[in-house]
């Protein structure tokens, strides 16, 4: 039944590909846009296999954990109707909610303090609004994630084809066929739903400042941004950083394009420092926090639950400090040391030493130390620390992994991915455009992979993480260097 229901769905997206107008783009075959689109949902059943055979973990699994959340508020349409439009639709303060549905589920209740919820909650109801269709099958949601993230990939397309001056193949490639937009972009993840949300988002804009200002093209920035602010808030705030520099940089011609772009990085960096001084939120020690977490997960370590207290266990100091009484049902040691949070509000850290806890606490979660974990500078809840560690960031996002620090064959397809982006490079400034170094549109492209790439490095400790966080700007890279690429150019020799 899964594979019937399936194959529908897929036939019915690629019947609406070939008949709705949004999907006619010049230059590009129909049939090149269905053959990218089978192409993602096979790569969304790759994605599925790795993880479900190669890390058969299941509970360490996104695409699992959003599915199997999604279930638990699904479920609630059948027997307490009003309790599942309520978690639909935000309607969730309700405490009984909490204690019914939520507590059960892996990613409404945060593990580390720095979680924003929203994030998690939106991919959630997205999987719940699957379910409406998919009779629970994960292959269907499948279907759907990638019939939106392909849809964003279009948008963003149509979005730069105007800019690029006849390079629309090379454009094509750019933003559909690089392999790690192709792998992370393609699964039933947050990735997916990011190209989905920013693809419009950019599309929209792009008709709103060069076609027309119509009531259609603003409302559909506002709304794409109101999603991309529920799936990634960073991402969301650089865009419209970037929107307000593009715009002035078609009204304001008083210095270069570029310092619009310079300009608008400092206001926003400032910004978030004098925030973080008038307000009783610290943006910079919220990101010093996520760091730490971070490192912690990436050296392993188990989530153990008991009503609203979870505590957190080295994966390295796990037989020292617990004692397994069940299935799944640990027992804290005398004597030993950990730190806790009260869920589900993990305002605060609570530190236990010598503990003489009795307790037994349930297995939320245990993940195993990653195997491409790389050094990254520990950052401090000053601006400075965050300057000055910037340059390592983006360093470590834009040249890492390496082919020298391949530990499986997924690190050295990005490896070498990097490698030939960084020819690529060469390339392009061997052969540049200069005509494009005064778009507005390259340096929204640098501007957004620039930020993005040191926001990953700041905190992210494992190449693996790395690897796919960035992906959802990796387009936005291939685009730039498309616009810089001068394909008519010939070198003269001497």
């Amino acid at each position: 039944m899964e594979i019937l229901l399936t194959l529908s769905y897929s036939f019915l997206f690629i019947w609406l590909i070939k008949r709705l107008h949004f999907f006619q783009i010049d230059g590009i075959p129909r049939l090149w846009l269905i053959a990218v689109f089978v192409l993602k949902v096979l790569s969304g059943v790759f994605f599925w296999y790795i993880y479900t055979y190669y890390y058969p973990v299941r509970s360490d699994a996104d695409i699992y954990k959003y599915f199997d959340d999604s279930k638990i508020m699904f479920d609630a349409l059948r027997q307490h109707p009003s309790d599942f439009f309520k978690m639909l639709l935000g309607f969730d303060g309700a405490p009984y909610l909490y204690e019914e549905y939520y507590s059960k589920m892996q990613l409404w209740s945060p593990r580390f303090k720095h979680v924003v919820n929203l994030e998690n909650h939106t991919m959630i109801r997205v999987s719940v609004l699957f379910r409406l269709f998919s009779m629970g099958f994960y292959q269907v949601h499948n279907v759907f994630i990638n019939a939106l993230s392909f849809a964003g990939l279009v948008a963003l397309y149509k979005a730069f084809v105007g800019y690029v001056n006849g390079k629309n193949k090379l454009l094509f490639i750019a933003v559909f066929l690089v392999p790690t937009v192709l792998f992370w972009g393609s699964g039933v993840i947050r990735e997916s739903f990011i190209l989905f949300a920013m693809g419009f988002t950019i599309y929209y804009w792009n008709k709103l400042i060069v076609e027309y200002r119509s009531v259609k093209n603003i409302t559909g920035v506002i709304v794409f941004v109101l999603l991309l602010f529920a799936i990634k808030i960073t991402l969301c705030v650089l865009i419209i950083l970037g929107f307000i520099a593009w715009y002035l940089s078609l009204h304001k011609q008083r210095w270069p394009v570029a310092m619009n772009f310079v300009l608008l990085t400092f206001f926003g960096f400032f910004a978030v420092a004098a925030l973080a001084k008038l307000t009783s939120h610290n943006y910079f020690n919220t990101y010093v926090t996520k760091q730490i977490d971070f490192i912690n997960t990436s050296n392993g370590g188990l989530y153990l639950l008991n009503n609203n207290k979870m505590i957190y266990v080295p994966y390295n100091k796990r037989e020292k400090l617990l004692e397994q009484v069940g299935d799944s049902i640990y027992k804290v040691r005398p004597g030993s040391d950990y730190y806790y949070y009260n869920m589900p509000n993990s305002a605060d850290t609570n530190y236990v030493y010598n503990s003489a806890d009795t307790l037994t606490y349930k297995l939320f979660s245990a993940t195993v130390p990653a195997k491409s974990t790389i050094r990254i500078p520990l950052l401090t809840a000053s601006p400075w620390s965050f300057i000055k560690n910037a340059p390592t960031a983006f360093i470590n996002v834009f040249a890492r992994p390496s082919v020298f620090e391949s530990a499986d064959p997924f690190t050295l397809i990005a490896a070498v991915e990097n490698e030939t982006v960084m020819l690529l490079l060469i390339i392009a400034l061997m052969f540049v455009n200069r005509s494009a170094i005064s778009l507005p549109v390259l340096w929204f492209c640098l501007f957004l992979v620039t930020g993005f790439y040191v926001m990953i490095g700041w905190v992210t400790p494992t190449l693996g993480a790395i690897v796919r966080y960035k992906a959802v700007v990796f387009p936005f890279l291939m685009i730039a260097l498309v616009l810089l690429f001068d394909h008519k150019k010939k070198i003269k020799l001497r």
